[in-house]
């Protein structure tokens, strides 16, 4: 295979050291002085960001670049790109695109190119910029900008309703089905779309459903229908599960009844498939029922019963994924040490509430099958404006170490997919349920605006791994859906919020730890965060006041000044993430006092502990409790993964120290079984173990029962 190199197009966007720190109102500059002089030198570290002036000098366009550029054509005439006005000079061509309504929108709505504006609230999320000559597409360097590799839509699935024909279609596809020869198998026909053939099979399921007790409905026994569409590679699929819907329905004992909350009369069609963009399902189906016959023989695609137009737009949209193909050389910065998969599970450790989960499988190559899975809360905190639960994943083929490397599944996808389980909210199939229908929920979002932020996720998960986010044939590799190519549309690549977020977090902790140096206030506000800290979990005000001995109104006093590092919500009080514990106990524990209470979580983590102890349990005394205090701060059992998950709080010096911790916690917990001789299978749990390093890095280990 030829030798690819990163053609470098993305070099001028902005990387980590470029990120630029939200104004502090608290001063933390001062806030550190003092900190410093409190607990000593080391306690007060903090890292160097470029100001804002450096920022706003890099990214800085050369006029000649900018969106007032007169684009000289072959004819000799200058057009205006925005609205395509003509000129044989370019006299006035300056003062035209000064006033032309087209440029002012295109301005407004794309790229924020005026460096004299008033500094944003968030100057991390701020729309892109570059200055470089593009490589392909569009008419100008400005235009350029707006030009992005074209993400695949992968896995899809939408709950399809049609109440337009009522129950027709139903006894449409009913009459099929008696009708037809079973004798020979199901029947299928072929049908093409979008230039690919596809054989459509038509079967059918018995129905939980008693009959409807309507006059109209007059089938005794109701039946379900399943229209299966594929291409001969089987790469492109979809899978259409038919169900009749009619109100208060009733199912036969014990089974489930079905939901129907609108009460409509039609059908709800469960639409599932791989490799086609949303829209092409409604269509699929519509080919499929006119190649059997039973879609109403209408010319119009709104007269047919199941067809695009029909779809009810409250439909409702369950899973999605979009995805690039990323060369295998070029892939590691993703799942690396440092990447954007790892930084977003351990940075955004607000773990107390909401959902997160990091996934790390090396075990057939480096990369095999990493994600980050996070809810509604860290999407919004991880980008603003966004609302929907989604898993970043890193992922190859099932057996990619036995594919020869121009094999185009040789190399891995990076998907972003929809979590509906971890959202908070509801995606409807059309924009027009959310302005038009009374029964929507008043914070659901439509199929276009969770297309839009998968892909705005995918993008700039790309940038923060220093990937480009434009066309580049070294980078990405076609496969027998995603081709390298441009797409011209509008979204916003922001610089990596990640450091962002763990550094506002110090300040966080910086800010509390001087208010906390007031002798007044520091017995109250020291107990609370200790408190906290030894809890690990929730508490309530009179909770706290009853555990510390304290007023109630003295525990809301000190709450309030606790306040950047306290999160309180319906009666409860919690620390905000644990990096923010961590930085607390860290930076404050000379001011903290007694940590006595701290046992109970060791406690905890020893109780956790024994699960991969096959056999016997801890005392709380060994040296492999001993060592499990000493170093580690989670275990984590997750339901349906066979492995363990060790997350140590000590913060090694380099790898070989965490290595050698990791020998000798798994030396001590030999020694509970006989030192060389024990019995290897009484270690019974493969497991991996996250540290960070002392610089900031992170790694993962594993163990099973010897690091590897």
């Amino acid at each position: 295979m030829t030798d690819r190199h990163h053609a470098g197009n993305d070099a001028d966007i902005p990387g980590l050291e470029d990120v630029q720190e939200d104004a502090d109102p608290a001063d933390p500059d001062a806030a550190d002085e003092l900190l410093k002089g409190l607990l000593g030198a080391q306690a007060a570290k903090r890292e160097d960001v470029p100001a804002a002036e450096e920022i706003e000098a890099d990214s800085g366009e050369d006029e000649s670049n900018s969106e007032d550029t007169i684009n000289d054509t072959p004819t000799g005439r200058w057009v205006c790109r925005f609205c395509e006005t003509k000129r044989r000079s370019p006299d006035g061509v300056a003062a035209h695109h000064a006033t032309c309504p087209d440029s002012q929108h295109y301005r407004e709505t794309h790229w924020n190119d005026d460096t004299d504006s008033k500094e944003d609230d968030n100057p991390e999320q701020t729309t892109l910029t570059t200055d470089e000559t593009p490589d392909v597409g569009g008419d100008s360097p400005s235009e350029q900008r707006t030009f992005l590799v074209d993400t695949q839509w992968h896995e899809f699935r939408a709950y399809l309703k049609f109440a337009e024909h009522g129950l027709d279609p139903y006894y449409a596809l009913h009459s099929l089905m008696r009708r037809t020869d079973w004798s020979d198998g199901p029947p299928t026909e072929i049908v093409e779309y979008d230039g690919h053939k596809y054989e459509v099979t038509f079967t059918f399921d018995d129905s939980g459903l008693e009959p409807w007790d309507d006059p109209s409905f007059t089938i005794e026994k109701v039946r379900e229908f399943r229209l299966h569409v594929e291409t001969a590679e089987g790469i492109r699929k979809a899978d259409f599960h038919i169900r009749p819907r009619w109100p208060d329905m009733e199912s036969k004992a014990g089974m489930r009844t079905p939901s129907n909350p609108r009460d409509f009369i039609g059908l709800d069609v469960d639409a599932q498939g791989a490799n086609h963009d949303p829209g092409a399902y409604p269509e699929l189906l519509d080919f499929a029922m006119q190649a059997f016959g039973v879609n109403g023989g209408a010319v119009a695609a709104h007269d047919r019963y199941l067809s695009a137009p029909n779809v009810e737009p409250w439909s409702i949209v369950i899973d999605g994924e979009l995805y690039v193909r990323i060369d295998r050389d070029h892939s590691g910065p993703l799942f690396g040490l440092n990447g954007p998969l790892e930084r977003m599970n351990m940075v955004l450790a607000g773990e107390r509430s909401g959902y997160r989960k990091r996934v790390a499988d090396d075990g057939k190559v480096a990369g095999y099958y990493h994600t980050v899975t996070f809810g509604s809360m860290r999407a919004r905190k991880i980008f603003e404006g966004h609302h929907l639960g989604k898993e970043v994943k890193h992922y190859h083929s099932q057996y990619p170490e036995e594919r020869d490397s121009d094999d185009p599944l040789y190399h891995p996808k990076l998907g972003v997919s929809y979590q509906r389980s971890r959202t908070d909210t509801r995606v409807y199939w059309d924009n027009d349920a959310l302005e038009y229908d009374r029964a929507a929920a008043d914070d659901a979002i439509g199929l276009n605006d969770m297309a839009h932020e998968l892909d705005e996720q995918l993008l700039n998960t790309l940038r923060w791994a220093g990937l480009p986010t434009r066309p580049d044939q070294q980078v990405f590799v076609d496969d027998a859906v995603f081709t390298v190519e441009p797409d011209r549309r509008e979204r916003t690549l922001i610089a990596n919020p990640l450091p962002a977020i763990e550094k506002e977090q110090e300040h966080m902790v910086t800010r509390a730890v001087t208010k906390m140096c007031d002798p007044e206030q520091y017995d109250t506000d020291a107990l609370v965060i200790n408190e906290l800290l030894s809890d690990g979990g929730a508490k309530s005000p009179k909770g706290l006041a009853a555990d510390l001995g304290k007023h109630y109104e003295t525990i809301l006093r000190s709450l309030e000044r606790l306040d950047a590092v306290v999160e309180r919500s319906y009666g409860s009080v919690e620390l905000k993430s644990h990096h923010l514990a961590q930085q607390l106990a860290e930076r404050a524990g000379d001011l903290l006092g007694d940590f006595g209470r701290w046992r109970e979580h060791v406690d905890r983590l020893a109780e956790k502990a024994s699960r991969f102890v096959a056999g016997t349990e801890t005392d709380g005394d060994s040296p492999f409790d001993m060592w499990i205090e000493k170093y580690l701060e989670e275990i984590d059992d997750p339901d349906g993964d066979p492995r363990l998950y060790l997350r140590m709080g000590y913060r090694p010096d380099n790898l070989n120290e965490a290595r050698e911790i990791l020998k000798s916690g798994l030396s001590k917990l030999r020694s509970s079984f006989g030192g060389k001789n024990a019995d290897s299978s009484r270690l019974a749990r493969n497991g991996q173990v996250s540290v960070t390093l002392v610089d900031g890095r992170s790694a993962h280990m594993e163990f099973a029962p010897a690091v590897t």
